[in-house]
Order: C-alpha cells, then structure tokens, then sequence
C-alpha cells in the first residue's frame, strides 16, 4: 500500500514451455510449434475469470461433465484446481482487505493499481478484477513489469544506492498477516467462498478502468553504457538460424560469425526453448 488510495501487487512466476498462458487466442507464431504441457498462473486467472462470467464456475463447482474443463492437448482443469486456486486468490484479497483496514480506508476506495513482476508483465488487469484479485472500484491500474531487475540494473549503473534503498526499507511499515485479525476475518469469508460455495459479496466494478503499460526499464536511462546483448561464437556449416526460429521472444539474431541475444527480450531459465535445440552457452564474445 502507497498512500490513500493506491495498490501495489507483485507477483513471480516460471513460465514452463508448454505452458498455457491465456484462454484468448494463441499467439499465430506459437499455434501447434508447441505441444501443452500444463497451465500457468496466468492462464488459471484467465480460466476463472472466463469461468465465473459464463456461470461454469461457481466455486467451489465447476458446472461441466466429470466436473472439470477441458484445455487443449489433453490438460484438464478440475475441481480440485479450481479450490487451490481460490484459496491463492482469497489469500491476495484478504490482504488487500487488511492493508486498507490498516491503513484506514475501505476497499472501495482505492482507485489506483500497480502491478508489478509477472503480473505487470503479462497478467490481464480486466481478467484478474473479474476474478478477484484487483479491487472493482480500481480505475487507472500501471503496469510496471520487473521491477526487480529494473532496481538490479539501477544499482549496477549508480541510479540508486544501498543506502537509499535501506532508509525506505526502514521507513516502511510491516503489517504481519499471521497476526492480523483484520486478514483472519476476510480471509476466511474468502475460504468459505471459495471452498464451500458460500455466498460472498463483491464491491461495484467501476466500469473498465484505464490500464497503463509504462516502458521497458531494463537499463534506465544508460543503454549507452551497459549493452544488453550476448555474443556466442557459432561454428562454421551449423544452422544458426533454427534457434532463432525457435525464441518466441524473437531476442535471438544470426550474425555472420554468431548468434546475438536481446537480453532484454529474453525470459531465460523461464524459456530454454533455444536450450532444447541445443543451444549452449558458452563464452560470450
């Protein structure tokens, strides 16, 4: 919580390959490249929110055959999952409710969202009001993206130091959930919706709120002197040009005598599909 009014949410998720990101449609490059291997966070959130407007979700019931939703490439989403996933979202809603109790406000009132990590990066904001994880009478959400690696790059070029960073982390105030009879009390109006299909009462949706993508902060301000790329050497007769088929990101480019990587395009440990078709990394030149 940032002062009267505004929310900040901060999430981090791994995005295996195969990983079902949204129940929208595929993106075209992707579509049948890829075969299924599960669902990610985000594309839980999507389900549910999609679930809960059609009425085929009402928790903690799916209304469908065997009790569960059928995805593509065989994954199902059941009943099971439908609970586990209300309890996470119960979880974030019980604390927003004890942030603002905290803070002296009522939910209703805070009108700003800032989503921040995956959620600031791929999270749809329209997707995750509906099922519960951002407050309805939000109507201008920011999405910052990662923020995390956007401060590691700040102290890396001198934006910003330890000490400025340790004088915030002592002005700010620790409201310990655990202890809190605020997040105990909505909590478990949250688990009895979620869990046993008690009836729960949501504030009024604003209308569709205004969402902000702010730019890319990979290196603020210093690409000039920090360049986000990566060089690997590639031997001569090999098919450089499949890996960058293969990056769904589009961060890798062919060179004459490498492959170059946008760092700031690519997701890493969260990917490897480059990895799968054999890409090593080796010495970077």
């Amino acid at each position: 919580m940032t002062g009267a009014g505004e929310y900040w949410c901060s999430t981090t998720a791994w995005s295996l390959p195969g990983a079902i990101p949204s129940t929208s449609e595929p993106e075209r490059s992707l579509r049948g490249a890829v075969k299924a291997a599960g669902i990610t966070g985000v594309g839980v959130v999507s389900l549910i929110s999609a679930g809960l407007a059609t009425g085929v979700m009402e928790p903690p019931w799916i209304r469908a055959p065997r009790g569960e939703v059928s995805l593509q490439d065989g994954i199902v989403f059941t009943e099971r999952d439908l609970v586990e996933a209300g309890k996470a979202i119960g979880a974030i809603r019980a604390g927003q409710m004890a942030l603002a109790a905290h803070a002296g406000i009522s939910i209703e009132e805070i009108r700003t969202f800032h989503a921040a990590g995956t959620a600031g990066s791929h999270l749809d904001p329209l997707k995750a009001r509906d099922a519960g994880l951002i407050p309805g009478g939000v109507d201008r959400i920011f999405r910052h993206g990662n923020t995390s690696l956007a401060l590691a790059c700040d102290l890396a070029v001198g934006e910003v130091s330890l000490d400025a960073l340790q004088s915030v982390a002592d002005a700010a105030e620790h409201v310990a959930f655990s202890t809190s009879p605020a997040f105990r009390e909505h909590f478990i109006r949250e688990y009895a919706y979620w869990c046993e299909g008690a009836p729960r009462k949501r504030e009024s949706l604003s209308g569709t709120p205004r969402v902000e993508q702010l730019p890319d902060r990979w290196v603020p301000g210093r690409t000039t002197r920090i360049s986000p790329r990566y060089r690997i050497a590639m031997s001569d007769g090999e098919d450089h040009a499949r890996y960058a088929r293969t990056c769904p990101n589009h961060a890798i480019v062919t060179r004459d005598d490498c492959l170059e990587i946008d760092l700031r395009r690519c997701r890493g440990a969260s990917c490897l599909q480059c990895a799968e078709q054999g890409l090593a990394f080796g010495k970077q030149i």
